[in-house]
């Protein structure tokens, strides 16, 4: 029996297709992990990790700077008594898959932050607090969510 001729271009053309597909993932999944350690959030976390979400006032989906990486619209925040809270969402919770820090949270004390400047981006004013750690980050945040922080650690007005 003689196999169809459009068997043999179809049948390469998905095995190919599906290997780019898989190579496309474990690329994207790469640079992700990456992200992650390079603006500082994992330093974040291995300092001061999170065991549950504080009771306290509660900003989802919000824009959060991190050195100078960007996480746009995938940050949960709770400012509570005793800290910043801080959890990333999708997609950065699929990588706790293969990458233990990726998926926690971190819950930063107020002592250890301290005010830098006021600044724009996007197109809007936002705050940069420097969190002292063993290597320090920088921070950024709203207007919104910086005049939600406690009194001494406000920015000035």
């Amino acid at each position: 029996m003689i196999a169809d001729p459009f068997v043999f271009i179809i049948a390469p053309f998905f095995i190919v297709l599906s290997i780019l597909v898989i190579v496309l993932f474990f690329v994207v999944f790469y640079m992700l992990k990456n992200l992650d350690k390079s603006g500082g959030y994992s330093i974040l976390v291995e300092q001061w990790p999170a065991s549950q979400e504080p009771t306290g006032t509660l900003f989802s989906r919000q824009t959060l700077g991190l050195g100078k990486v960007w996480y746009k619209n995938c940050v949960k925040i709770v400012i509570s008594r005793e800290g910043l809270f801080i959890s990333l969402g999708f997609p950065f919770r699929l990588l706790s898959l293969i990458h233990s820090e990726s998926g926690k949270s971190a819950l930063i004390p107020w002592g250890s932050l301290r005010y830098r400047q006021k600044s724009s981006a996007f197109w809007t004013h936002v705050y940069e607090y420097e969190v002292q750690s063993e290597k320090p980050v920088i921070l950024t945040v709203s207007k919104q969510i910086a005049h939600s922080f406690p009194e001494y650690v406000k920015p000035p007005t």
